[in-house]
């Protein structure tokens, strides 16, 4: 199993459609590197989140409303926690891995991606990894391309 985690926020809508394009994003994203599940944090402060229909066979989706439900539909699985390298906590959790050192687990596995908006804060358990990007020159990085250029790493790295 390799699943995807990610936090779906009242950001994540399409303010002028109406639409799912964030939701999209991430299961086409998931889809491209062979992810089969999906999990969406619905941290949505309307019904918005729980209108959205996933619609793809091929994956299995869960919507859940915390972390540590989404994390324990596998409780089994490895977990790695992806953040940037100012999000990252290092008091109390295991020390941060640079992500071009990551050995991807070879079992089940779960990224969690963070939200847009804040860190995550409340994982109990999991690697935390991050990637360093030169941010003043390039700007953000949604988690939805962090989420690419981690799978695609992994992709590479299991070649």
């Amino acid at each position: 199993m390799l699943g995807i985690v990610y936090y779906f926020e009242d950001s994540s809508k399409n303010v002028l459609s109406g639409t799912f394009d964030a939701a999209e994003l991430w299961r086409e994203t998931g889809k491209v590197f062979g992810v089969d599940t999906v999990i969406m944090i619905d941290c949505t402060t309307s019904d918005f989140g729980q209108r959205y229909k996933f619609m793809d066979g091929d994956m299995t989706f869960h919507r859940c409303a915390s972390l540590d439900e989404s994390l324990n539909i596998y409780p089994e699985s490895e977990v790695i926690l992806v953040e940037t390298p100012l999000k990252c906590p290092l008091a109390d959790t295991s020390e941060p891995v640079n992500l071009k050192d990551l050995a991807h687990p070879e079992g089940d596995t779960i990224y969690v991606f963070g939200p847009d908006s804040s860190g995550i804060t409340n994982a109990n358990r999991g690697q935390w990894i991050y990637f360093d990007l030169d941010y003043s020159i390039k700007g953000s990085t949604w988690s939805f391309v962090a989420a690419g250029i981690v799978l695609y790493d992994r992709m590479v790295k299991k070649e």
